[in-house]
């Protein structure tokens, strides 16, 4: 396998993001805290392979590729030397509809990006992150 070690995604729904909380575990990583879906990669999946998985698995969304607005390589917070594939997707009102909390995590919900990014229980990189695909979608629309 190469150097991309997984894949997460903002999951966009009129100007709101879909949010997982965290299983509270001391055994993980960021337990306890507002993560995106996403996750590690099995041996033969493509990054975005990984991220339709997890998607699914955590969530219930069947995503498609050609719904991608926005990719960026990132370098992995957890695995030192590895990165991870970060998307941003827009969701559909059926999509919406499907959602349900899949077997990690205590819910979800859908958070305003100021409160996301205000948020003190959100993992501090993926702010960044979101601010840097914000950043990127107002200069496409300037």
């Amino acid at each position: 396998m190469d150097k991309i070690r997984g894949a997460k995604a903002f999951l966009l729904y009129n100007d709101k993001i879909l949010t997982v909380l965290r299983d509270n575990n001391p055994e993980i990583n960021f337990p306890d805290m507002w993560d995106i879906p996403g996750g590690r990669r099995e041996e033969g999946e493509t990054p975005f392979e990984c991220l339709e998985r997890e998607v699914m698995e955590e969530v219930n969304v069947k995503i498609f590729e050609r719904d991608v607005i926005w990719q960026l390589e990132v370098i992995s917070d957890v695995n030192p030397g590895k990165t991870t594939q970060l998307y941003a997707l827009n969701l559909t009102d059926q999509q919406v509809k499907e959602i349900k909390l899949g077997n990690e995590g205590q819910c979800w919900k859908f958070m305003e990006i100021n409160d996301y990014l205000s948020h003190p229980k959100v993992i501090s990189h993926h702010k960044i992150r979101l601010r840097a695909f914000l950043k990127f979608n107002q200069a496409k629309t300037d």
